[in-house]
């Protein structure tokens, strides 16, 4: 017997399976079915509680641009804002993932729901030009990173990759 889920626990299904699927491959190479496949949920359940697949897509990203959000208010300086997003792109890189997925698909973000707390920030301080190369080196890492890793035999999580990165950040910003 198929236990009932509720509401709550099906869209949380729903959004943990698109995470994984828009992460291992563009979200434009997922489809409804697949993303119900993964979370074991009827199909018409999405549907019905999220939406279309542009809706999905708006969820994972909302839900990461909260993640996001927390992680920038507890920053306190420039120097300290581009080490979290080092070592998000290199610890975690689910939403670097997503986003240069999405615009591998050639998708508008900005037509997208939600927001990069992360850019935001860098461009609110001045940053503007700065802050969107500082932004491209992160999501270009998600693209080129671990190829480019393992040409050099480094390893892709480590701390000293992580401050690599980093420091690669602050040149650009120019962040003393």
């Amino acid at each position: 017997m198929t236990t009932r889920r509720t509401r709550t626990e099906i869209i949380e299904a729903v959004a943990g399976a698109a995470l994984d699927l828009f992460v291992e491959r563009s979200p434009s190479a997922v489809s409804l079915r697949e993303i119900a496949a993964r979370a074991d949920v009827n199909l018409g359940l999405i549907h019905r509680y999220v939406g279309s697949k542009d809706d999905v897509v708006a969820l994972v990203l909302s839900r990461h641009t909260e993640r996001a959000r927390a992680a920038v208010a507890s920053i306190h300086d420039d120097d300290e804002m581009l080490g979290v997003i080092a070592d998000s792109v290199v610890r975690d890189p689910s939403t670097g993932r997503l986003i240069a997925g999405l615009l591998l698909d050639a998708a508008d973000v900005t037509e997208i729901k939600g927001d990069f707390p992360l850019l935001d920030r860098l461009a609110d301080e001045g940053g503007g030009l700065d802050a969107a190369l500082t932004y491209a080196l992160a999501l270009g890492w998600e693209v080129f990173g671990p190829s480019l890793l393992a040409a050099v035999d480094a390893e892709p999580g480590d701390d000293a990759t992580v401050e690599a990165l980093h420091a690669a950040m602050r040149t650009i910003a120019d962040v003393d």
